[in-house]
């Protein structure tokens, strides 16, 4: 663990040294902004449902864009062998790497808790379903993270890493919208495998602990398959 925090700090300072936060902050500001926004004054109720509904297809742009330097940079530029050199094991590399791009992402949704609290002056606001959805959207941004994570250590190349995570994430976003057309017994497959009812009952106000279960173990699986293949480069 000292190794992946060390990384960790290394590559949050890389971040805000650099403008991949400050631009990444800022455009998911704008476009979390105009969201609530809209509720408030479309909708005309003082609600963050526009942001949790649209979160799932907008995290599918943002995080990608996130993710997708995290090892193709350093696969592209040769530096990752001179990383895999030093004592440091490819799990450690990964989480490190991972909780850096989480923390991105965590400061992002923090950030945009100035929304509600807005919204909050407007009208009454349920406080709890605020937080029971930030934890969900949380939850599946990490998620989203551990895909993007490992679309990245697969190529060399920043624009083949997006596309891929993109793909990967397209998947679980669209799993769950076409359980009407298949049998049930696949529908009910198709419904736990995507993500809409687990972060529809999370949005509601609902912790279920299968829930929270399904997101970690998402991102338990994509962080494995990424200590893999980083392994893997290892042998050739």
């Amino acid at each position: 663990m000292t190794n992946a925090l060390i990384l960790f700090r290394k590559e949050v300072r890389t971040y805000f040294n650099s403008p991949v936060a400050y631009v990444f902050l800022m455009v998911f500001l704008l476009v979390s902004g105009w969201l609530f926004s809209s509720g408030l004054f479309l909708r005309g109720e003082a609600s963050v449902a526009p942001f949790i509904e649209v979160s799932p297809l907008l995290f599918l742009f943002f995080i990608p864009a996130l993710t997708m330097r995290l090892f193709s940079e350093e696969l592209a530029r040769g530096t990752y062998e001179i990383l895999a050199t030093q004592p440091i094991t490819d799990a450690e590399i990964v989480l490190g790497k991972f909780l850096s791009a989480s923390f991105l992402f965590l400061t992002a949704l923090a950030a945009a808790l100035v929304f509600p609290i807005a919204v909050s002056m407007a009208g009454d606001i349920d406080e709890g379903q605020v937080i029971a959805s930030y934890a969900g959207i949380f939850l599946l941004g990490v998620s989203y993270v551990s895909m993007g994570a490992f679309a990245s250590s697969l190529t060399r190349r920043e624009i083949l890493a997006f596309i891929w995570g993109f793909l990967f994430m397209m998947i679980f976003f669209l799993a769950g919208k076409f359980t009407q057309f298949v049998p049930p017994a696949a529908g009910a497959i198709m419904s736990y495998v995507g993500i809409d009812s687990h972060l529809q009952n999370i949005s509601r106000g609902v912790m279920d602990s299968r829930d929270v279960i399904y997101f970690l173990s998402l991102s338990a699986f994509f962080l494995h398959l990424t200590v893999f293949t980083l392994g893997s480069r290892r042998w050739r």
